[in-house]
């Protein structure tokens, strides 16, 4: 019998029942190979004691000398950077030297499935080593890298020296006691705040990329992703043939990164996770009613009266549609479908005189009142907030701490996703204010001291990764008069502006009508010249007398061809 192994998962509500496949999945690989499990569950308030009766009474069926253990994870990265929907509890793996005393443990992400035991794995020698990681096969390819790099200003100064050897922190093995004497958790805690794009995984490439001798490498069998590029991984030299070989016939751990199979079963290998959990758990008609609410409008119904092979009469459901067939006429309804993006999220509205209003496609305003298509917090007084009725909010959300403050956005562009977090913070009487025709990838806006203001004109396209910042967020003060030098102030953007990815926009900017800001600049001063593309560290105009629209280049081409 194999001592038992230290492992540990973290997990928030909407994943603990995935997270109990994911145990299942390893605890029965480990029944067949005689492995026992000490499971340190890293986990915060959400998950109840109601909760954790049932992850313990489910286990205790599955393993009854494995063990439960779980760590309140309390509000240690609750200033961490959120980025791509993932969680700030990604940050937690990094902690588990202080959070866990023992001298090794491995870490491993939920949305995964155990196909053998860890014994073999658990057993290597980490005496000289940091940890034992896996190649993320995509990042380490040359084409991906590169766009790394031209995205991300940061990438090409932190992690050069890893080019090739960057570890993906979805399955680790750490040597605590090893990792332990450097005394990382201050500085772990500090990165957590940067914009790095892979959070997490970034700050682990970064805080050992000059001990590239001390870790270990270990086979991609223990964190397959079907869905990669493997054989341009060979080709490159990031992964040996042999691995590959040894990995897709044999792996020993199925990840699902990106989509989820319980949420799109056509997702690859899906079929193992959905036969794993109709066979193996009490949660497979759970998992099929939440996907038949997800897939509900996707799905076609049918009614048929037939007599003697001949249709009387039939009905089909299909989307927004009811279509009837009658005697073998055929008649389509069209139904009005209200959006259901709308009256989503509760309201989260603490203070005095603070309205809430919903712009109509009509321009009317309705007032809301318990409910909206985005989170909203407000907790102040006299604050208000104005949002627009659209389907293309993702992941949006709308925070004011504020008093006599005020957030404002018009109907947004038929064209592009509308996706950011709007703050306003730190200070009394600020605006943000955004026009019509709006659309934005992600990134955050915030006004952040008294008085501040930011404005958007109308019809502008914003990428990705953007950050428009009024204030530094601390204090700098000259050494010798100690007068703060660094106060917030306002930003203006014109009307048609286009904003690449990962732009940084920061205080006492303008940016004139019919703009283009290129991709990763910083800016920060004040423009005159209209119709002028503004780009570089900081930003300057290195192009003037440009127009530019939302159509592709290929319309012109195209047209181009015909003439």
């Amino acid at each position: 019998m194999t001592d038992k192994i230290n492992i540990a998962f973290s997990f928030d509500k909407n994943y603990y029942k995935p997270a109990l496949v994911a145990i299942s999945s390893l605890l029965d690989a480990g029944n067949r190979d005689g492995c026992q499990y000490n499971l340190y569950l890293l986990v915060k308030d959400d998950i109840t004691q109601d909760i954790r009766s049932e992850i313990v009474r489910f286990i205790s069926k599955k393993s009854q000398k494995s063990s439960v253990i779980f760590v309140d994870m309390k509000n240690y990265f609750d200033d961490g950077y959120e980025t791509r929907g993932i969680s700030k509890t990604a940050y937690s793996r990094l902690l588990l030297p202080q959070l866990v005393n023992v001298d090794k443990i491995i870490y491993s992400d939920v949305d995964v499935l155990f196909l053998d035991s860890l014994k073999s794995v658990w057993n290597l020698d980490l005496s000289n080593y940091y940890y034992a990681g896996i190649k993320d096969i995509s990042v380490n390819t040359e084409k991906i890298w590169q766009s790394l790099i031209e995205r991300f200003p940061y990438w090409k100064k932190e992690m050069s020296q890893v080019k090739g050897n960057y570890h993906q922190s979805g399955f680790l093995i750490l040597n605590q006691s090893k990792w332990e004497k450097e005394h990382l958790e201050s500085k772990i805690k500090e990165l957590s705040k940067q914009h790095f794009n892979y959070q997490d995984q970034d700050i682990l490439n970064v805080l050992f990329k000059d001990k590239q001798d001390q870790i270990l490498t270990l086979s991609c069998k223990y964190c397959y992703m079907p869905k990669h590029d493997y054989e341009t991984a060979v080709k490159e030299n990031v992964i040996s043939e042999e691995d590959y070989v040894q990995t897709k016939n044999n792996p020993a751990i199925i990840h699902y990164p990106g989509e989820k199979p319980w949420k799109n079963p056509n997702v690859i290998a899906s079929d193992l996770w959905w036969n794993y959990v109709k066979k193996n758990t009490q949660y497979y008609k759970y998992f099929k009613s939440e996907l038949k609410k997800t897939m509900s409008d996707k799905k076609e119904y049918k009614i048929r009266i037939h007599v003697l092979g001949f249709d009387i009469f039939s009905k089909r459901k299909k989307e927004n549609k009811r279509i009837y067939k009658i005697l073998g006429l055929k008649f389509t309804v069209k139904k009005k479908v209200k959006s259901p993006f709308l009256n989503t999220y509760p309201i989260k509205n603490i203070g005095k005189n603070n309205q809430i209003y919903l712009l109509k496609t009509n321009g009317e305003k309705e007032q809301l009142l318990s409910k909206a298509p985005i989170p909203i917090e407000i907790i102040g007084n006299d604050n208000l907030c104005i949002i627009p009725e659209t389907t293309r909010w993702l992941n949006t959300k709308i925070v004011i701490y504020s008093n006599h403050s005020s957030f404002t956005m018009g109907i947004p562009a038929n064209e592009g996703v509308v996706s950011f977090e709007a703050n306003i913070k730190h200070g009394d009487y600020q605006k943000i204010t955004i026009g019509k025709g709006f659309s934005m990838g992600s990134g955050l806006i915030m006004a952040n001291e008294e008085n501040s203001t930011i404005s958007i004109g109308d019809n502008c396209m914003f990428s990705a990764d953007l950050h428009i910042l009024s204030s530094d967020g601390h204090t700098i003060k000259d050494f010798k008069t100690h007068k703060v030098i660094n106060y917030s102030n306002n930003i203006k953007i014109g009307h048609h502006v286009w904003v690449g990815r990962n732009v940084q926009i920061i205080k006492n900017t303008d940016i004139p009508d019919n703009c283009i800001v290129g991709i990763g600049s910083v800016v920060n001063k004040k423009f005159t010249q209209k119709n002028a593309v503004i780009a570089g560290v900081p930003a300057h105009v290195v192009k003037t007398n440009i127009e530019w629209e939302r159509t592709s280049p290929t319309k012109y081409k195209i047209q181009s061809n015909n003439q």
